[in-house]
Parts: C-alpha cells; structure tokens; sequence
C-alpha cells in the first residue's frame, strides 16, 4: 500500500508542477516573450512550487515523527534512546 501511494503522489506531483509550467509558459507567450524566456518562467514557477511543497512535506513529517515520538510508553522510548538521546544498539551475544 506505501509503495502504490508514493507512486501515485509521484506522478500527482509531476502532473501539476507540469499544470504549473504550461500554464505560466503560455501566459508568458501570450504576453509577448519569447519561446525560452516563457519556458524559463514556467520552469522557475514550477520549481518554486516543488521546492514549497517538499519543504511543506519536510515540516509536517518533522512534527508527525514527533507527536509519534511523544506517544510511545516509557519504557520503549527508553530503550530506543539512551540518556543523553543518542540511539543505543543491543548487545549481540554469540
């Protein structure tokens, strides 16, 4: 189920930013500049727009792990972390 939602946010995401370049380049086009200069303009908008949604997608991650972090009992969140929050491994035995 994780790996078909991430393929289809994957191409969700290309769609739009693609939405985002065409329309911005024809608007561009329809105002009188050239074919690059209105391909350029499409292509910083539809990066600007990928950048916020990843820095958008950055944030909400950052605060779902931790409202998850929070939510662990006392007793695993201690053993996944040691005093000062560094990770600690188990000892392996042979």
């Amino acid at each position: 189920m994780f790996k078909a939602s991430r393929e289809v946010a994957g191409l969700l995401g290309i769609t739009v930013i693609g939405a985002i370049l065409t329309a911005r380049q024809s608007a561009s086009l329809r105002a009188g500049h050239d074919a690059a200069d209105a391909f350029l303009s499409g292509y910083r908008a539809g990066l600007l727009v990928a950048a916020v949604l990843v820095a958008l997608g950055g944030v909400v991650a950052w605060v779902s792990l931790r409202n998850a972090e929070a939510t662990l009992p006392p007793d695993a969140a201690g053993a996944a972390a040691g005093a000062d929050g560094v990770t600690v491994a188990e000892p392996v035995t042979v």
